[in-house]
């Protein structure tokens, strides 16, 4: 899909490469690969306007995503959106000038897997994120709500 207009297109991507790969560090089994776009993909990764006809971004939300089939709020089927506001805020690869694309990312794909909001702060799944700062690493409330979600094989 369409990447940020903030980074170069290879800055964007590379960071959302880097989240994906940390849910599959998770332990639980997941592993992602990317296919173009006449492959079927289960996710589709876009910068859109604030006014995203499936979700509004309009305000003070960075970026939305769904929830796997079953549990979905926004499409019926896949691909499952993970669509960056790219009216209202500045994007960047790091912790000054904007928010970090893979911070956010690395929540957004925690709602794709079927991740909730948590109250404790300072986890990848708390609710808010400040820019000028970055958020990479799952924390032990993170953690704990993936390996709830995907219990390991039996052996």
């Amino acid at each position: 899909g369409d990447l940020s207009d903030d980074v170069r297109e290879n800055v964007a991507r590379n960071a959302v490469r880097r989240a994906f790969k940390t849910w599959a560090k998770a332990g639980v089994g997941l592993s992602f690969s990317r296919v173009a776009e006449n492959e079927n993909p289960d996710i589709f990764v876009e910068w859109r306007q604030a006014a995203d006809p499936d979700h509004s971004m309009v305000g003070g939300i960075l970026a939305h995503a769904d929830f796997p089939p079953g549990c979905s709020v926004i499409v019926s089927g896949l691909p499952l959106p993970c669509h960056f506001d790219d009216e209202e805020h500045t994007w960047v690869d790091g912790a000054s000038g904007g928010f970090d694309i893979e911070t956010v990312a690395l929540h957004e794909i925690g709602h794709l897997l079927g991740m909730l909001h948590t109250d404790v702060s300072g986890s990848v799944m708390f609710p808010t994120v400040s820019a000028n700062s970055t958020s990479r690493r799952l924390q032990s409330d993170d953690l704990a709500g993936i390996r709830d979600l995907y219990p390991p094989f039996p052996g």
